[in-house]
């Protein structure tokens, strides 16, 4: 005779999600370029235009000006805010949602004047950044360190170099 249904394999528990610290926060640093900056990198940029033209024709110029407009539309157009959650389950950053899995560790670090967390994650590109306020970075490193720990290792070269970069570049 069959087994009765009334013997069930043990139901895998349903832990719902919980948001353990919210906050908002700009989706990426920007800093407003002044006249000064515009008008020399317009006076290199038509320079290497016409040493372009000369050496290979006119398409070298076309890429170069597209580049200026784009690199001009990118550094002037108002990020938008974004709500991102710290959970049971991991961290929504603008909508999407990141499990633990995906997190090696965290630190917080200065960038100009404002204050990041720096998310190292297993997948390229190798690290989130998210602009966090500043009373709200003990909040922070007391949620995340119940998930992931904390990394407080100095930068290394290759972070050293990217910063400067992106200082000279911001």
């Amino acid at each position: 005779m069959p087994q009765q249904a009334s013997e069930q394999p043990e139901a895998t528990k349903f832990i719902p999600e919980k948001v353990v610290f919210s906050w908002k926060a700009p989706t990426y640093a920007i800093r407003k370029k002044d006249r000064s900056f515009w008008v020399k990198l317009t006076a290199v940029v038509s320079l290497l235009g016409f040493i372009f033209f000369v050496a290979e024709g006119i398409m070298p110029v076309v890429l170069l000006v597209s580049v200026l407009f784009l690199f001009y539309v990118l550094s002037s157009v108002e990020p938008e805010n974004a709500q991102y959650f710290i959970t049971n389950k991991g961290i929504n950053i603008a909508n999407k949602k990141n499990s633990w899995e995906v997190f090696k560790c965290f630190r917080f670090v200065k960038k100009g004047n404002l204050d990041m967390l720096s998310l190292d994650i297993f997948a390229l590109p190798g690290k989130i950044e998210i602009i966090i306020n500043e009373k709200d970075k003990t909040k922070i490193e007391n949620a995340l360190t119940k998930y992931i720990p904390k990394d407080d290792a100095p930068q290394g070269r290759f972070d050293k170099a990217s910063d400067w970069v992106s200082n000279k570049i911001s």
